[in-house]
């Protein structure tokens, strides 16, 4: 069988690692291809990927790929947001598994005193941990630059309506209010520009954790500075595993326990040590 990822400029992907490793638990092997795709090749090369049997997809396709598959998830299509998709004998169905990583890692980090989270950016990522916040009752923040102010506050009003909770907009450079854990959904400090921070030191000072969804480098420039004022902290490459193994287990209608998911956790470290 044949799977891929579906992006743009994602060199820095340990996906193929991830699915190959989450294969060799069902002693089987199947084909995961990158398919790096510039915005004005996506017309031309789309039909190759709905022949696969499902593949995932980001940045910046998310949206996109809506128009092309035959029916979403409620879920997927509350967030118009899909990150995976499965091929039933042509038919193509659109999920979004982003939101399992993100509450599957938001629990190794959030306590029973967290109240408040931040969310840095405004992209569908950031509207996906938006969601999960505000339906497990936190008030949330969302930062976002002057420019995508109206994106930021767009997300603001869909997570007051929907879940009637407490959702702000926060300028990216002006942050005011204190915030129990931050969640960064941007994709400063990847590889390779691995020097960059989303925010000062004194905001993450304010904080109680961070969950930086930057998986490459595994230790972020953020997340550094957050260990060394003692904050908890957790990076993207939790949610990255939990998202690829929900896909799988939608693909192949599976279960998968959590031991071999730990264990790809840690091998997936590994992987990125030895090839970054």
């Amino acid at each position: 069988m044949r799977f891929g990822l579906l992006g743009s400029n994602i060199n820095y992907t340990i996906s193929p690692f991830i699915h190959k490793e989450l294969f060799k638990i069902r002693g089987e092997e199947h084909a995961y291809d990158v398919y790096d795709i510039s915005e004005d090749k996506f017309q031309d090369k789309i039909n190759s990927l709905l022949e696969l049997n499902g593949f995932n997809i980001t940045i910046p396709y998310k949206r996109k790929i809506i128009e092309y598959i035959d029916e979403t998830s409620d879920f997927a299509k509350m967030l118009k947001s899909v990150n995976t998709v499965k091929n039933v004998n042509g038919k193509h169905i659109g999920y979004n598994t982003d939101a399992y990583g993100i509450e599957k890692t938001l629990d190794k980090i959030i306590d029973k005193d967290t109240e408040k989270v931040l969310i840095l950016g405004c992209g569908n990522v950031a509207e996906t941990a938006a969601s999960v916040l505000a339906e497990r009752g936190f008030e949330t923040g969302i930062a976002a630059r002057e420019k995508s102010e109206h994106k930021a506050l767009a997300i603001s009003e869909k997570v007051k309506s929907l879940y009637k909770v407490n959702c702000k907009y926060e300028n990216f450079y002006n942050i005011n209010g204190k915030y129990d854990i931050i969640v960064n959904c941007t994709p400063i400090g990847t590889f390779p520009n691995v020097s960059a921070v989303p925010v000062d030191d004194e905001v993450i000072s304010g904080c109680k954790g961070v969950f930086d969804m930057v998986y490459n480098p595994i230790e972020s420039e953020f997340i550094k500075r957050a260990d060394a004022m003692g904050k908890k902290t957790i990076s993207g490459l939790t949610m990255l595993v939990y998202q690829a193994v929900r896909a799988q287990e939608i693909w192949f209608e599976i279960s998968i326990n959590e031991s071999r998911i730990s264990k790809i956790i840690s091998d997936s470290k590994e992987y990125i040590k030895e090839n970054f």
